[in-house]
C-alpha cells in the first residue's frame, strides 16, 4: 500500500483559506522614495568594498535583491546533501519579502519597508511596532530577509514576520559572512533585544499590529524531523516543501543560488500562469457555462495585450500581441462546481496570475491566485520546475538517506578525542 503524502491536496478544495497569501502591511511608496531607499541600501551592502557600487544600484532598480533557491532533483543528494554541510527547514507557504529598517532623519522614528518580489516598497509607519538592537539604540540600516505568513495559533488567525536570513546589520553589511554567523545575528541582533522589550515592556509588545519569528533550522541529517513535525501539524501555518541552506556559504545577491535547494513534492511543485479564459462566443461571454481555461507561461519583456480591462476577452488581435511575451502550454483542469466558486467571487478572472500543481493524471489544477505578481513564471523556470517534478524526489527517498547524510556528516566532522 503506497503511503499517502503528508503534502497531499483536497482535491476537492479550492480557494483555501489556509493558502492564501497574506496582504503586505504597508503603502505602497513611489518611484522617488524607493530609489532614495535603494540607493542607502546599495552603500550599505558595497560598505565594504565601493568598487562596484554603480552596478549594484543599476541592479536594484531592476531586480528584487533576494536570493532565489533552485528547484530540487535527485542528483542533489549525491552532489550536495551527501557532501557538503547543509540547513534544512520547512519550506512556509508565505509572501517572501524583505524588511529594511531605517530611522527617518525627519522624524527620528524608526521606519519598516517591505520590499517585496516586484520591487514594490511598502512604508509602515502607523504599525505600533519598534525594534531595538540594544537598551539605547532602534535597529537603523537592517536588512532582513524573510517570509510573511498568516499563523492560525489558539483557533486565531496571526500574522506574522518569520525570519530566516539577514544582509545587513545596523548599517553593515554581512552578506560575505557563511550562514550560520548570518543566523547568529538574528539571535543577537534582533530576537535577543526583542524579547528583552516583550519582557520589560509587554503593554507596547502587545500592541505590535504583527509578530516576529525565525525559521528554525535543523541540520540536513534530521530532515526526518521537519517532515514529522509537518504530518502533526506542529507549524501553525502550512508547509508545501522543505528547503537546503548550505552552512558555510555567502549570501547571493539579486539570482538564483545554485546551492540553495528547494524540495517540494510533485503535488506541490507549482507553475504560476497567465490564465485566459476562451469562451464559445468572447463578444458575448456566457458565464453560466464553463470556459476553457488556457495556461500562459511568460517568455520576457511587458505584456501589452491586456493594460486596461481585466474582463475584455481576447479576439485574435489581442492574442497576437500576447504571443510576444506569453505562450500557451496546457489548459486548466477544473470541475464545474470549481469554476461556479471561482465567479462567485465576483473579481475579475481574465489575465489572472494563477498558481497551479499537477496531479496525478499529469493535469494542471487551480491552487490560489498569485496576486502579488505582475507576470507568470518565466519559461526558463517553468521548464526546471517541470524537470524537479519528472524528476519526482519522493518523500521516502530522503527519508531514506538521512542516515547517509549523518554519517558523511560525522566523517567530514571527526568528534576530538
Amino acid at each position: 500500500m503506497v503511503k499517502k503524502s503528508i503534502f497531499s491536496h483536497d482535491t476537492a478544495s479550492i480557494l483555501n483559506e489556509d493558502r492564501q497569501q497574506p496582504t503586505i502591511p504597508g503603502i505602497e511608496q513611489p518611484f522617488n522614495v524607493k530609489k532614495d531607499i535603494l540607493n542607502i541600501i546599495a552603500n550599505i551592502i558595497t560598505s565594504n568594498d565601493s568598487s562596484n557600487i554603480s552596478i549594484i544600484q543599476n541592479k536594484l532598480y531592476k531586480q528584487f535583491l533576494g536570493s532565489q533557491p533552485v528547484s530540487f532533483t535527485k542528483n542533489d543528494i549525491s552532489e550536495k546533501l551527501l557532501t557538503q554541510d547543509y540547513y534544512v527547514c520547512e519550506k512556509t507557504d508565505g509572501l517572501r519579502v524583505l524588511m529594511f529598517l531605517i530611522i527617518n532623519p525627519v522624524t527620528n522614528k524608526q521606519n519598516i519597508f517591505f520590499i517585496d518580489r516586484e520591487n514594490n516598497f511598502y512604508l509602515n509607519e502607523e504599525l505600533n511596532i519598534v525594534l531595538p538592537i540594544n537598551n539605547d539604540a532602534l535597529h537603523n540600516g537592517t536588512l532582513i530577509d524573510g517570509e510573511l505568513v498568516v499563523q492560525k495559533i489558539n483557533k486565531k488567525f496571526e500574522l506574522r514576520f518569520l525570519m530566516f536570513d539577514l544582509l545587513t546589520v545596523n548599517g553593515k553589511s554581512i552578506i560575505n559572512k557563511p550562514t550560520s554567523s548570518r543566523l547568529a545575528h538574528i539571535g543577537h541582533d534582533i530576537l535577543k533585544p526583542l524579547n528583552e522589550l516583550k519582557m520589560k515592556k509587554p503593554e507596547l509588545y502587545s500592541k505590535f499590529e504583527f509578530k516576529f519569528g525565525m525559521k528554525k533550522m535543523e541540520f540536513s541529517y534530521n530532515l526526518v524531523k521537519i517532515f514529522k513535525q509537518i504530518e502533526s501539524k506542529q507549524i501553525p501555518h502550512f508547509s508545501d516543501g522543505l528547503i537546503f541552506t548550505p552552512i558555510n556559504k555567502k549570501y547571493q545577491l539579486f539570482t538564483k543560488d545554485d546551492l540553495l535547494l528547494k524540495w517540494k513534492p510533485s503535488s506541490e511543485n507549482s507553475i504560476d500562469f497567465k490564465m485566459i479564459l476562451r469562451f464559445e462566443n468572447p463578444t458575448e461571454p456566457d458565464f453560466s457555462k464553463m470556459p476553457i481555461i488556457d495556461l500562459y507561461v511568460w517568455k520576457g519583456g511587458e505584456d501589452k495585450s491586456f493594460a486596461s480591462n481585466p474582463n475584455t476577452f481576447y479576439n485574435s488581435r489581442d492574442l497576437k500581441v500576447l504571443s510576444k511575451t506569453y505562450s500557451r502550454l496546457d489548459s486548466l483542469c477544473i470541475s464545474e462546481e470549481q469554476w461556479k466558486k471561482l465567479i462567485s467571487l465576483n473579481e475579475p478572472l481574465n489575465g489572472r496570475i494563477i498558481e497551479c500543481y499537477r496531479n496525478e493524471k499529469n493535469q494542471w489544477c487551480f491552487l490560489r491566485f498569485r496576486d502579488d505578481k505582475l507576470q507568470g513564471n518565466h519559461i526558463n523556470v517553468v521548464s526546471n520546475i517541470i524537470y524537479s517534478i519528472n524528476d519526482n524526489v519522493q518523500e521516502e527517498e530522503l527519508e531514506e538517506v538521512a542516515g547517509d547524510i549523518k554519517k558523511n556528516w560525522d566523517e567530514r566532522h571527526p568528534k576530538k578525542k
